[in-house]
């Protein structure tokens, strides 16, 4: 079963190793980086929308997503105002 990241840490009774961290690291970096191969940028990553199903991390919740190419100015109110990121927190919506 597939668990959010927050969750999974949430009911751990120990701190995950070195190893997961860097495990689970790889995977989400090479995530954001197909999504901005493809011209695609998340804007609303945080521990609950990245899900964990036993070695095997993948990047959800796409409702934020823009577009290299979208017309600016970006929307800069993400719903998660604890992850928001410096671009969004910084600037009048005109970022890149």
């Amino acid at each position: 079963m597939e668990m959010n990241l927050y969750e999974s840490l949430k009911n751990k009774k120990q701190p995950l190793s070195y190893q997961t961290i860097k495990m689970y690291m790889y995977q989400v970096m090479r995530a954001i980086e197909f999504m901005h191969h493809k011209g695609i940028f998340h804007r609303d990553i945080k521990p609950e929308n990245i899900l964990v199903k036993g070695n095997v991390v993948k990047l959800a919740d796409l409702g934020s997503c823009k577009g290299k190419h979208s017309p600016a100015p970006y929307t800069d109110y993400i719903s998660t105002r604890w992850y928001r990121a410096p671009e969004c927190l910084m600037t009048d919506g005109y970022y890149n």
